[in-house]
């Protein structure tokens, strides 16, 4: 709905024009009328008119006086000017003024409608060809800022300058980069898979980029630029040199922005900030700072935000460090030790202790870490081989695995990778020799009632032991407690299941889990994927 404002002295032609516009029913809304230029300027800053009807002979200001005073305020502001005298020297100067229409007094009332009509379709017009400038003009600053975070200026290039005349509301000098970047498998409190299908994941960005332009702005000059990057969503935002006020009201934002992320789109985000640079010419050294601040995230875990000046010295350093480990070394010598010699428990225990080494020793880095693992997995892929237990499906989960490393997002998924492998070789490994016979006859009633709530303490009776000896010839003969036991043989008959997209609820229940939640993330725990990312790698 357009609104139209109308201004006439004489109140009998104000009122029949305003019935005439309340009659019309074509997209107009009357929304206030004036006697005279002075009254009309006011409602005009008040009421924000898309259409002003005016006379051209009033007291006080007349109607071309209106037309020059308001097109300096608004220059889109349409105006249709009335007069009960055909004057050429008014039409003159009404259309010089870029007034729409003139009109006679006493106007018909489908004159009225015809010249609104042609009002409403130039504003249309006019607002058509505005956005597309605006688009393209987006698009322009949008590749032209990428470029600018990726390398320092060419030769002659001014930057300040051309953010001027951009006229974006950000200053040249003190400024700073920041990344958010989606984690990809939904709530960092739920390990849930995201809800959302990568066809939808475009639309998810721009709502996010709304989102997160709405939660950073400021009003006052040198505010926030949203834009961009490849997947990840920039911000560009002023701050001075030490300004620990800034900082704290930075967090402050950083963790609403991470909020309302979460809760209005249920995604979960992971941040980082960089250093202050002096100018714009300088804001790729930001926005690399602000890459490696968010590369922390494999330590800190997803959701984290991530500031590159709270990184100590060598936080992140080169990757060979992770080689110099000795301790490292040791541990990975004992675990093939004891697997080569059965002794399972012992093994997996080392295992869960070599995780913790590598959690606490950030100063590795991602890539340290992912290297020291790929090395340690093909250790345990040529003791396999060496002990003749490289059963089919557990080749194809190493290979499978090796695959997603350089994908690996958190040192949390880092360690589901490594136990899933052990466990898997170590239940190869336990196939190859003889079973006590009450384990046997515990797994012979896990086969068969897995689906049902099964109990440590059901099982024992069954076999007619107590469940502290039985959970004891589990870890002597199998490597791994009951429990863990029951929820790797689940897992293994959701595979088949999730193969033929069974959803994902009714996989749950057919294998045992009354929570899709907790099967999903039992799943996840003993394959390294979530159901759905499952389901689709297949």
């Amino acid at each position: 709905m357009l609104k139209v404002l109308i201004v006439e002295d004489e109140r009998t032609v104000r009122e029949g024009i305003a019935e005439s516009i309340e009659e019309m029913q074509c997209g107009f809304r009357l929304c206030g009328q004036a006697g005279d230029g002075e009254e009309a300027l006011r409602l005009i800053d008040r009421l924000a008119p898309d259409i002003v009807i005016t006379d051209i002979r009033m007291p006080r200001m007349d109607g071309l006086e209106l037309v020059q005073a308001a097109k300096r305020e608004q220059p889109g502001l349409e105006f249709i000017l009335l007069s009960g005298h055909n004057d050429f020297e008014y039409a003159k100067t009404a259309l010089r003024l870029g007034v729409s229409d003139y009109l006679l007094k006493p106007c018909k009332p489908e004159e009225l409608m015809d010249t609104l009509i042609s009002a409403k379709q130039k504003i249309a017009k006019t607002r058509e060809t505005e956005h597309s400038l605006h688009q393209s003009l987006a698009a322009v600053m949008e590749k032209t800022l990428v470029r600018w975070l990726q390398s320092p200026p060419q030769p002659l290039e001014n930057r300040s300058r051309q953010l001027e005349m951009w006229g974006e509301p950000i200053e040249a000098a003190h400024i700073y980069a920041g990344i958010v970047r989606f984690d990809e498998t939904g709530s960092p409190h739920t390990q849930s898979p995201s809800p959302y299908q990568p066809r939808d994941m475009e639309l998810i960005r721009y709502a996010a980029e709304n989102v997160m332009r709405e939660t950073l702005q400021t009003p006052s000059r040198g505010s926030t630029i949203v834009f961009r990057c490849g997947s990840d969503l920039v911000w560009l935002a002023n701050r001075q040199p030490a300004d620990e006020v800034h900082l704290a009201a930075c967090r402050t934002k950083l963790t609403q922005l991470r909020t309302n992320l979460e809760q209005f789109l249920r995604i979960s985000v992971s941040i980082g900030v960089g250093g202050l640079a002096d100018s714009i010419d300088e804001l790729h050294l930001s926005y690399d700072q602000a890459a490696e601040a968010l590369n922390a995230r494999f330590y800190e875990g997803r959701g984290s935000i991530l500031f590159y000046h709270d990184l100590l010295a060598g936080a992140l350093a080169a990757a060979d460090n992770a080689w110099q480990d000795k301790a490292l070394e040791r541990l990975e010598e004992q675990i093939l030790h004891d697997l080569r010699t059965m002794n399972f428990e012992h093994a997996l225990d080392g295992a869960e202790t070599w995780i913790e080494r590598l959690r606490s020793s950030p100063h590795y880095g991602q890539s340290g870490a992912s290297l020291k693992t790929t090395a340690f997995l093909l250790e345990l892929q040529k003791l396999a081989q060496e002990q003749h237990a490289a059963a089919f499906e557990w080749k194809l989960q190493m290979v499978d695995w090796l695959k997603q490393l350089p994908l690996i997002e958190t040192i949390d998924d880092l360690s589901t990778l490594v136990k899933s492998l052990i466990r898997g070789l170590v239940a190869v490994l336990t196939s190859m020799t003889p079973t006590h016979r009450t384990v046997a006859a515990a797994l012979d009633i896990i086969h068969a009632k897995y689906q049902t709530n099964l109990t440590l303490d059901a099982v024992a009776k069954e076999v007619f032991v107590s469940k502290t000896y039985l959970s004891s010839l589990f870890k002597q003969g199998l490597g791994i407690n009951f429990l863990d036991y029951l929820h790797q043989y689940r897992v293994e008959q959701a595979k088949p299941l999730l193969k033929q997209h069974y959803k994902i609820y009714a996989v749950a229940k057919l294998v045992g889990y009354q929570e899709e939640r907790h099967f999903s993330a039992t799943f996840k725990k003993w394959s390294g994927l979530t159901p759905s990312q499952y389901q689709k790698s297949v």
